[in-house]
């Protein structure tokens, strides 16, 4: 009984220090950093900030977020966009977090594509939007 008790107590404190997607388990080694941008707020209400960027390593895109935070919403998704506006852009994945360090894999990448939208689904509105050089 006393090994099932210390057992159960050293599970629940190297599980207490995990984080779900942090920006340690993102490696950058042999990454090539293809753009960065700052994100912004767009024109409603809804705040975004924070740093995205994109990084290639043989063949697979991987949109890394730092210093993030944006307002929650309903149904927030990213999508990539030839600009800010919502008309043309292809949806990445929802957005499971609203702040912190995270990072996605691309299935895939369209470098035409320069923006990313914070975009909420439901409502039809722009939370925020980095653009990259």
């Amino acid at each position: 009984m006393l090994m099932r008790i210390l057992f159960l107590f050293f599970l629940l404190v190297s599980l207490s220090n995990c984080k779900k997607n942090s920006k340690d388990t993102f490696n950058t080694k042999d990454q090539t950093l293809i753009a960065q941008a700052d994100l912004t707020s767009g024109p409603s209400n809804h705040s975004a900030s924070g740093q995205v960027k994109i990084y290639e390593k043989t063949g697979v895109y991987s949109l890394v977020f730092s210093n993030f935070k944006t307002d929650n919403g309903p149904d927030l998704r990213l999508y990539f966009s030839a600009t800010t506006a919502y008309i043309g852009a292809t949806e990445i994945t929802e957005l499971t977090q609203t702040e912190g360090e995270f990072f996605y894999t691309l299935s895939g990448y369209d470098p035409t594509k320069k923006t990313l939208l914070i975009w909420c689904k439901q409502a039809s509105v722009l939370f925020g939007s980095a653009t990259f050089p």
